[in-house]
């Protein structure tokens, strides 16, 4: 079983932030190449052709908030800059549930470790389609990560998006804290990559209309061309870049088809059958 971890890695100074390059846990490239093909031929990739003939999901989602109390209004506003993310790529969501816990049990909660499965045998709810976002009061020098579509069926509990407080709306992670980094890991959540996948080289994200990125942006670099040898610009302003979160605004059309075809394949109630 393997799992995405996006770790974004913070050095601080009072309530001003840096951006430096992650570590990411990757799926192997022989095992990205066969569920990419188990992706295609068990998706319903074809019925999207296009983000107008999209039938509206609903996605409910359950936000466990860890040792904070954090405002309705703020949690309200992240939902908010999730749909406004999302809005043509035929899902929505709706905040179903809040769980405070007033106690943190898992102080020394990373990514895979026993303490993560404990906080997530303890807290989630719902089924394959529903989005339990777990909300810590610290995560180090880590922004978030989310786990993979494909690992549902053999690990459901550990199913979720996992974010720091600080990154919410209004939040102290500036340039962080506009909300960009729950809708970056649900991008994961729905079996994204990220787009500079694999460099200059090779298969990237698997997505053809995000163009080739040799790493992962810092600030907004707009109209950087890290891969000259390939055709568009860098990606900066998409949700699965590593830019500023005033940088990310968008979607392509690509990767809404993947979108609605790993949630189809993995995640859909039709996905498993009684």
């Amino acid at each position: 079983m393997r799992f995405l971890v996006l770790l974004l890695i913070l050095f601080s100074s009072v309530k001003s932030y840096s951006f430096q390059r992650c570590a990411v846990e990757d799926v192997d490239p022989a095992q990205k190449f066969i569920i990419n093909i188990q992706t295609q031929l068990l998706s319903t990739a074809k019925m999207f052709n296009s983000t107008t003939s999209l039938k509206t999901k609903i996605i409910p989602v359950i936000m466990h908030v860890v040792e904070t109390k954090i405002p309705n209004a703020t949690l309200n506003k992240q939902i908010d800059v999730m749909n406004t993310a999302f809005a043509l790529t035929g899902f929505r969501f709706e905040l179903q549930e809040v769980n405070y816990i007033a106690v943190n049990r898992w102080t020394n909660l990373s990514f895979g470790n026993s303490t993560e499965r404990d906080l997530k045998a303890s807290l989630r709810k719902g089924d394959s389609e529903t989005l339990n976002v777990y909300i810590m009061p610290s995560l180090g020098w880590l922004l978030g990560w989310a786990t993979f579509p494909w690992d549902y069926s053999s690990a459901p509990i550990m199913d979720g998006v996992v974010i720091g407080k600080d990154t919410l709306p209004g939040g102290d992670g500036y340039p962080f804290n506009e909300g960009a980094t729950l809708t970056h890991e649900v991008g994961h959540w729905m079996g994204l990559f990220h787009t500079f996948q694999g460099g200059c080289s090779g298969n990237g994200d698997f997505v053809d209309d995000t163009p080739a990125q040799r790493s992962a942006s810092s600030g907004c670099p707009l109209g950087n061309d890290s891969c000259s040898s390939q055709p568009g610009l860098d990606p900066v302003t998409n949700f699965m870049d590593y830019s500023d979160d005033a940088c990310m605004t968008e979607f392509t059309n690509g990767q809404t088809v993947r979108m609605n075809s790993n949630f189809a394949t993995y995640r859909a109630s039709s996905a498993f059958p009684l």
